[in-house]
């Protein structure tokens, strides 16, 4: 595909720098314009879509690993039948998503798994407070949710 997206937002920037921003006079206006073309520079454009995909899928198979983990216990798996069914859901979506999706339709996938995993470690540790050695049994859970969250902050 000609002109590659990165090539088209490199094309704007360059617009913006040499058309745009000659003509703006206010330090204002000079300052946003400045932290746009900064914005743009930072991000891939030619790989945003593969790398939301692949983030994705670690998130799902984060939540996967929860599941694994309410499952093997009838109690636990009783208590987070919410989560699990709307795991369900999603990965469900998931395999019935087109091999290549519009990135909006992913983007709104990966959003939701985003909220997924926050009501799962949520109620995970809601769930562990109640004593009975569930802490002792949630750790390693909670522990692999934090991990994989603190791992992909910059």
């Amino acid at each position: 595909m000609r002109p590659a997206p990165q090539e088209i937002i490199s094309g704007i920037s360059r617009i913006l720098k040499e058309t745009i921003e000659p003509q703006l006079t206010d330090e204002h206006a000079l300052s946003r314009l400045r932290e746009i073309r900064s914005v743009l520079a930072q991000v891939d454009w030619n790989d945003t879509t593969t790398k939301l995909g692949i983030e994705t899928e670690s998130i799902a198979a984060v939540l996967e690993n929860w599941r694994g983990w309410a499952e093997a216990d009838d109690a636990r798996a009783a208590e987070f039948a919410t989560q699990r069914t709307r795991l369900d859901e999603l990965t469900d979506e998931s395999r019935r998503s087109p091999r290549y999706e519009t990135f909006a339709a992913l983007d709104a996938r990966h959003a939701r798994y985003g909220q997924l995993v926050v009501d799962v470690s949520s109620a995970t540790s809601r769930w562990a407070r109640g004593g009975d050695g569930r802490a002792e049994s949630a750790e390693p859970i909670l522990h692999s949710l934090r991990q994989h969250y603190s791992s992909r902050r910059g």
